[in-house]
């Protein structure tokens, strides 16, 4: 659009991306400007910026270009980036921060602490979806699930150690606990029809607030395996549809004292 050329570079100096192939000002030039204070500068032609997160430079943009709007197009640029890095930050620390949460790592107050400082809503009904597929930690599997969800940004997809995919689903304040069902189906067929591979959904009953999301991790875990030994024929496995109490009792000792704990 602007009719200039860009080059993003590590502060290592390492290229990222470039649009014209221009030769890059030596290292020395780019050392020296990172070490002042200025976060652009102009010579000749040639426009420097720094590109931050969180008061830390990420990378050196270089903008080639005559005159004084080449070097407002260049501040633009900074802006959109700098945008773009703070949202995937946001973006990344938001998966850590579910992946832990899952697994109990916080205290109710942590929790709490961190669920203010990544802007999540505390006090909301949320329901977890594990899907397995055939092929453990399949990244086609992932990526279509991230699109289904990830559009809306109140739920989250991530991928635990186990290989199986997590779905945290914000659920409305009315919403049907039936729907759940229909969302848990609706995985299944894209993935058999789209992906061609099989997969089953376990699936939680509903919590109130982030800190029960540990709790039900564990319901849709126990669906989804007791499911699949009970209900081989079926595809989808509700913790609160399958009576799981009366059917752990079922499994051998061992397994079941395992479930029990």
């Amino acid at each position: 659009i602007s009719g200039l050329d860009f080059a993003l570079l590590t502060p290592e100096g390492e290229a990222c991306v470039d649009t014209g192939g221009k030769k890059l000002p030596d290292r020395q030039k780019q050392e020296a400007f990172l070490e002042q204070a200025a976060v652009s500068k102009a010579v000749g032609n040639l426009h420097y910026f720094k590109v931050f997160r969180q008061e830390e430079v990420i990378y050196l943009l270089i903008v080639w270009g005559k005159g004084v709007s080449a070097h407002t197009i260049g501040e633009l640029a900074v802006c959109q980036i700098e945008e773009l890095a703070e949202a995937y930050s946001r973006r990344l620390d938001k998966n850590i921060y579910m992946q832990n949460l899952l697994l109990g790592n916080y205290t109710s107050v942590e929790a709490a602490a961190y669920a203010k400082k990544l802007r999540i809503s505390y006090q909301c009904p949320r329901a977890v979806f594990l899907v397995q597929t055939k092929q453990p930690k399949d990244e086609n599997a992932l990526a279509m699930v991230k699109n289904l969800f990830t559009a809306r940004t109140a739920h989250y997809v991530t991928s635990m150690d186990d290989g199986t995919l997590t779905v945290i689903k914000e659920l409305a304040p009315r919403e049907d606990p039936a729907s759940l069902e229909g969302t848990a189906r609706t995985m299944v067929d894209m993935l058999n029809t789209e992906a061609m591979t099989p997969a089953w959904v376990g699936y939680s009953a509903a919590a109130e607030d982030l800190e029960g999301l540990p709790g039900i991790y564990q319901e849709a875990q126990t669906a989804l395996t007791v499911g699949k030994i009970f209900y081989s024929t079926q595809n989808t496995f509700g913790y609160d549809r399958l009576g799981i109490e009366d059917l752990i009792y079922q499994l051998p000792l061992p397994i079941c004292e395992k479930f029990m704990d």
